[in-house]
Formats: structure tokens, sequence, C-alpha cells
């Protein structure tokens, strides 16, 4: 009987009792497109040696084993001994001048 009155209770509420925000960002405003970083594919030996090594390398997880390799202005994602993503640091446009 107290599964009937939630039902129907539930069934009452108007549709747009439920309010949702999109945020939507443009594809070109996520990265500097300048700033070279390592590509898809690349083994950790290669990056290492072509961007020099990382501020911090963070242990792999889970399976397939994760990785992270963590630079000034991007964190490079591994499986295994291959990066599958790159993703860059958030930089703020117009810094305020510190006081």
């Amino acid at each position: 009987m107290q599964k009937f009155f939630v039902i129907v209770l539930f069934s009452l509420l108007p549709a747009g009792a439920v309010i949702a925000e999109e945020l939507k960002i443009p594809l070109a405003s996520q990265g500097d497109p300048a700033v070279k970083v390592p590509g898809k594919g690349m083994t950790k030996a290669k990056v290492e040696s072509t961007y020099g090594a990382p501020e911090q390398k963070y242990p792999a997880v889970g399976e397939p084993p994760i990785s992270r390799w963590q630079y000034a202005n991007y964190t490079v994602i591994f499986e295994y001994n291959h990066v599958v993503h790159t993703v860059q640091r958030h930089q703020k446009r117009n810094p305020t001048p510190e006081s």
C-alpha cells in the first residue's frame, strides 16, 4: 500500500520540477593549440625523451593499468606503456594582477 502512495505522489509532480543546466565549451577554447603535447600511441620512453621528465608520475591503477604523468601545462594518461590521452591544464586568458 505504501508503494502505491509513493507512485501516486511522484506521478502528480509536474514534469518541470526537475531543472538542469547545460554547459557548452567550444573545442577551440579547451587548450592552446600551440602547445605541443604527446600524441596518442607514444610510448613512455618516447614521451620522456621528447618532452623531458614529468613533474610527477602517478602509479598505475585498475585493469587495464592506467597511469598518468603530470607536466607543467598538461597531463599525459597512459594505458600500459602507451599514451591514450593528453589533457591540457586550464590557463586563465586574462589573469588578474596580484595585489
